[in-house]
């Protein structure tokens, strides 16, 4: 059972203003905050995503998409509260309207027993330019519930607080309206924290003046936008003091020893301009500095060889990794050894770094996947193929006719170079006769399906014209970056829905054949569904998603951007 029943709806229509107090996420949460959300300026993201024809798109002939995505928001409200709201848009645009409301939503540890997280939340709204006729209507609302004996009322701080019984006997949600602000939370604790705040201004260190949120902040790039902020040491704090999350403590080590110690994650959706739909700016901040494996990435230019040599016409996405290959068998080794929770993996790593070491020194430090799509669209229609650059041939080559012969792999020959493959058929229950193939060509380590690996061997030297979106994408060039993508969201949306139909049909072929009594229950619970219609609508809408990853001393960055379609 949660201690924080604020849902997605409640998120959405819960958020701030300015008053006696300035209700930011940086001056409401207090300085222990485990999760932070916030939307402002919203009105200018959702005016881009119209303009570009996303709202549209995703619609279709249904006029009433928008009020049925809305309805789903508010649908677990308090009900005299969601029919206010309700009634309160009207005929407007829903979402035009809801976004012009600057929102903001927090949890943070709480003393607070028999709960599934020692936690409370608390969300807020700033009703804007609705705040007189909006407000007029909640404020009837809640009378009405008050009297109906719907609403449990108590004062806090001198604020008349509605408490509704959103689930189990337990499961409470406070509500308060004190104009222009609406205001939620999970106890009457997270209630008076949140009144305090707006009458008198932060009692404690608020989130805002924290060391963390200063990092988050700078990897943000700003302050309007959606906001999405998350403390994993919080985090863990909470869910090892729950009753599932013992374990926690004992593993704990061993994680940060693997992926070290993450004081704050953090990323901003924002609107874009001129092509642009959308940015994306975050990462993670480390004080420590990386650690375990994230040492062997490493900043490096992201032009690529396997990317001129492989991307044709057909090529959908792009990724390239800086990858110390080499010293990855030392980094693993101190890995192990920088934990005793580990011990008992020290000696089959002693046995199998000999073999691991053969296989990766020859190896370089650019990996890249290419993906791309033969058609007309089939279930096998999306190829993927792994490019690692090989530094020393011959060591390659010796390394794949010792070791892969040991794992099982078959060798053959075809078009003048060995393939290296295993099926992966029967490993897991209704996987596909598929294989997995390795070969040593062109100064490539080349690894995908069967289908894949055999494309690139016909493909060597060809050096087939690359599509415009990708000779022009913003990372094509020959800047530095940890990890860098490009996609045609387009083509890619389309595509993977229409395979993922494919397979589906084909597994429930499958499953109706071997057992028709199965497949007469699971066929009652699937209903038609748009995906296909609405993926086919975004595919005309969205172009290139373009991003990348940078890694400084203590912090990791990312940074994307969504180009529309010409």
């Amino acid at each position: 059972m949660s201690s924080i029943r604020l849902s997605l709806s409640t998120l959405f229509l819960i958020t701030p203003a300015a008053l006696a107090a300035d209700l930011r996420i940086e001056t409401a949460l207090p300085e222990r905050t485990a999760i932070a959300v916030s939307l402002t300026g919203g009105a200018d993201l959702h005016a881009r995503l119209s303009d570009a024809g996303v709202f549209e798109a995703m619609a279709g002939d249904d006029e009433d998409a928008q009020q049925v995505w809305v309805d789903a928001l508010i649908e677990q409200m308090p009900g005299p509260v969601a029919d206010a709201i309700t009634q309160a848009i009207g005929d407007e645009d829903p979402f035009a309207v809801l976004s012009a409301m600057d929102i903001g939503f927090g949890a943070w540890p709480a003393d607070v027993k028999g709960f599934a997280l020692p936690a409370e939340g608390a969300a807020w709204m700033n009703l804007g330019d609705k705040a007189a006729e909006l407000g007029a209507a909640i404020d009837e609302a809640l009378n009405a519930a008050r009297r109906q004996g719907d609403a449990e009322s108590t004062t806090v701080r001198g604020v008349d607080v509605d408490k509704f019984i959103i689930g189990g006997p337990d499961d409470l949600l406070c509500f308060a309206h004190v104009s222009p602000w609406l205001i939620a939370g999970s106890t009457e604790s997270a209630m008076d924290h949140m009144l305090e705040v707006l009458q008198d201004g932060p009692a404690d260190t608020p989130l805002g003046e924290t060391e963390a949120w200063v990092e988050a902040s700078a990897m943000m790039k700003g302050n309007s936008g959606l906001r999405l902020v998350a403390f994993p040491e919080v985090i863990q704090d909470l869910y090892q003091l729950s009753p599932d999350g013992q374990m926690l403590g004992m593993i704990r080590p061993v994680t940060g020893a693997v992926l070290g110690q993450h004081e704050v994650m953090s990323l901003r959706v924002s609107p874009g301009e001129g092509d642009q739909i959308l940015n994306l700016d975050g990462g993670s901040w480390m004080p420590g500095g990386a650690v375990g494996l994230l040492l062997p990435f490493q900043q490096g230019n992201i032009a690529s060889d396997a990317q001129r040599m492989f991307a044709g016409p057909d090529t959908v996405s792009v990724l390239r990794m800086n990858v110390d290959l080499p010293g990855l068998p030392d980094i693993v080794g101190a890995i192990i050894k920088s934990s005793p929770m580990l011990f008992m993996a020290q000696q089959p790593w002693d046995q199998m770094k000999p073999m691991v070491e053969t296989f990766v020194k020859p190896l370089g430090t650019q990996i890249t996947q290419i993906s791309w799509i033969e058609r007309p669209i089939t279930a096998d229609s999306m190829q993927s193929l792994f490019a690692v650059d090989v530094q020393d041939r011959q060591a390659m080559a010796d390394a794949l006719s010792g070791t892969l012969a040991e794992a099982g792999f078959e060798s053959r020959e075809f078009v003048g170079h060995e393939i290296w493959s295993i099926t992966t058929a029967g490993m897991l229950p209704g996987a596909p006769d598929q294989t997995t193939a390795m070969a040593a060509a062109g100064g490539f380590l080349l690894f995908g399906t069967d289908a894949s690996v055999e494309w690139a061997l016909r493909h060597l030297g060809s050096r087939a014209a690359q599509p415009d979106w990708l000779v022009e994408a913003p990372s094509s060039g020959d800047m530095a970056a940890v990890i860098s993508g490009v996609m045609h969201l387009g083509d890619m949306l389309g595509t993977i829905q229409r395979i993922a139909e494919l397979e589906n049909a084909r597994i429930a072929r499958a499953l109706q054949a071997e057992d028709p009594e199965l497949w007469e229950l699971l066929s009652e619970d699937t209903g038609d569904t748009d995906a296909w219609e609405e993926a086919q609508r975004l595919a005309g809408v969205l172009g290139v998603l373009s991003w990348q990853v940078d890694r400084e001393d203590t912090a990791i960055t990312i940074s994307a951007t969504v180009i529309a379609a010409p």
